[in-house]
């Protein structure tokens, strides 16, 4: 179990990273926005989902550490994305195994349907698909005040304002061109002050973001530089720009299905 929680958390968060959930191509109403599946997060903003935008693709991560004594440490990381025409979305995770090089095999695969309303992680060394529907939007009225219990006191407010620990700035970069897409750019600088996760001195981050619109706003290529992990760089490759094979989108016929609640 702790093997499938971590597989699932670290594929939510590729999903979110790599902007497999933007919504700034064709758009359309979808089922419910928001869930919570097996751990991880899954964001549909404003019922919206990309339509036909179709692509597939493989994202690969390099993070290298070097060493105060110059050993550099190499940690790959790969997985496989499709997108239909409908804004169904396929994840492929590969994760790395001990030499910290990618596996090349899947071992779990999510499918995310909003025309179905429904979610799968599949469990590809099980071959368990577990499911989970997507929660409709609810409205939840507001709670009438109740003259009867007196308002809470504001808290004092403390003579020196407490300092934000980080400062962040963002800068557009110049559009170029990769792989033959034209991509917009942006500088993100993110600056924690001393005292941050105990240093004596500032932390300074700087990240770089490169997004296809053709693609419907799915990130590129990000290249990362933390004093604390290395210099990180993530690209998308083997671009295929047709349909996928709706099969794709489906569990497969030796699978069992598990409900999850």
């Amino acid at each position: 179990m702790r093997l499938l929680d971590l597989a699932k958390r670290r594929a939510g968060i590729t999903l979110l990273a790599c902007g497999l959930l933007g919504t700034s191509g064709t758009k359309t109403s979808a089922r419910p926005q928001a869930g919570v599946v097996g751990g991880f997060s899954v964001a549909f903003q404003a019922g919206e989902r990309n339509v036909g935008v179709p692509y597939c693709g493989t994202r690969k991560t390099e993070t290298v550490q070097t060493l105060s004594n110059g050993t550099h440490i190499t940690h790959e990381t790969k997985s496989r994305e499709c997108r239909d025409s409908q804004g169904r979305l396929r994840h492929e995770n590969f994760f790395p195994n001990p030499q910290g090089q990618a596996s090349e095999t899947p071992t779990f695969i999510n499918i995310i349907d909003p025309v179905g309303g429904v979610i799968f992680t599949l469990d590809v060394n099980r071959h368990v698909a577990h499911r989970t529907m997507m929660p409709g939007p609810q409205t939840v009225p507001p709670k009438p005040p109740n003259p009867s219990v007196a308002p809470k006191p504001a808290p004092s407010t403390p003579n020196e304002p407490l300092k934000p620990q980080m400062k962040m700035t963002t800068e557009p970069l110049e559009s170029q061109t990769i792989d033959g897409l034209l991509v917009d750019g942006k500088r993100i600088t993110r600056t924690y002050r001393a005292g941050f996760q105990g240093s004596d001195g500032p932390i300074t981050v700087i990240e770089e973001q490169w997004v296809s619109k053709e693609l419907g706003g799915i990130v590129v290529l990000r290249t990362s530089s933390d004093p604390r992990q290395g210099e990180t760089t993530e690209k998308l490759t083997d671009i295929d720009r047709s349909e996928p094979d709706p099969t794709l989108f489906q569990v497969p016929a030796d699978y069992t299905i598990e409900d999850q609640h």
